[in-house]
């Protein structure tokens, strides 16, 4: 029973990051800035990690005000 109830937990802790994520991704105007962080957010930052194309160096920005 615990190990359901931590598989649940993860779940939920998963979908509220999800949420949040998307949140902060619509508050974004410029759609380029908005395609890097949904393809940072929801997928890998490098087609292959060793590229070495700094996609995974840059700072996330501040939501827009």
């Amino acid at each position: 029973m615990q190990l359901q109830n931590a598989a649940v937990i993860g779940a939920n802790n998963e979908n509220s990051r999800i949420e949040q994520a998307m949140a902060i991704i619509d508050t974004i105007v410029d759609p380029l800035d908005k395609a890097k962080m949904y393809k940072k957010i929801f997928g890998p930052c490098c087609d292959v990690p060793q590229s070495g194309c700094g996609c995974c160096d840059e700072p996330v920005p501040p939501p827009a005000p």
